[in-house]
Order: structure tokens, then C-alpha cells, then sequence
């Protein structure tokens, strides 16, 4: 009897370290989604800015900031990249309401983000 539990609680022991010696918790999101995924929730804050708080060119501006970190991951397609910074140089200068919302809905259609992770406004716009 004192066997059985001695090797009961060895391989309780031995199946805790297993689990926890970096097994997966999960599956890992990659960086490039979860900044995909960062940009498009910037661009529909700014986009429903209106209905999330009333607009301001002060937010619009700090999101700029946030999005320009991650602007080289929005797309893997160069041109879509270039396209979205040269957007991102005419929002940070925009100064009314419905010019941000145009540029975020031209952003937010040159986002290359798989259909599950998809905002509504990316879906809206997808080129």
C-alpha cells in the first residue's frame, strides 16, 4: 500500500513539473496579428469617436503615435504598407471629424487581417 502511494505521488509530482515546464497555456496570437489587431482597434476608436466621447484632434493625434510604432506590420504587401503610412501622414494632419474618419476607413481597408480578427470597419472597407 505504502508503494502505491509513494509512486501515486511521484507521478502526481512528475505530471505538475510536465505541465508547467512550458507546455503551451494556449495558442500563441504572433506579434504581427496582435499589432494588426492594436492598429484596427485605434482606427475604430477614431472612427466612432463621436458616439465613444466627442472627438478630438488630441486623441487622434496620441493613436497616430501608436499606430506609427506598428505601421511596417499592417500588411505584408509593400505597397499596401507604403499606402497606409503616406494615410497615416494625412491623418496626423487632419483637422476635422469627417477627414479622420475617411483616412481610418482607407486604413482600416489596407489592413491584412484574417476574417475571425476582422473589425467591422475593416470589413466595411476591404479593398
Amino acid at each position: 500500500m505504502r508503494n502505491a502511494f509513494e509512486y501515486l505521488t511521484a507521478a502526481c509530482l512528475l505530471a505538475l513539473v510536465a505541465g508547467c515546464s512550458g507546455g503551451s497555456g494556449g495558442t500563441p496570437i504572433g506579434e504581427n496579428l496582435q499589432a494588426k489587431r492594436d492598429v484596427a482597434s485605434y482606427l475604430g476608436e477614431m472612427y466612432d469617436s463621436s458616439t465613444a466621447g466627442g472627438f478630438s484632434l488630441g486623441g487622434v493625434r496620441e493613436k497616430c503615435k501608436y499606430i506609427e510604432m506598428d505601421v511596417e506590420k499592417v500588411s505584408g504587401n509593400p505597397e499596401d504598407v507604403a499606402a497606409f503610412k503616406d494615410l497615416l501622414g494625412k491623418l496626423k494632419k487632419a483637422k476635422t471629424e469627417d477627414k479622420v474618419k475617411e483616412l481610418c476607413a482607407k486604413m482600416a481597408g489596407l489592413l491584412e487581417l484574417p476574417e475571425v480578427w476582422q473589425t467591422q470597419l475593416v470589413r466595411d472597407n476591404k479593398k
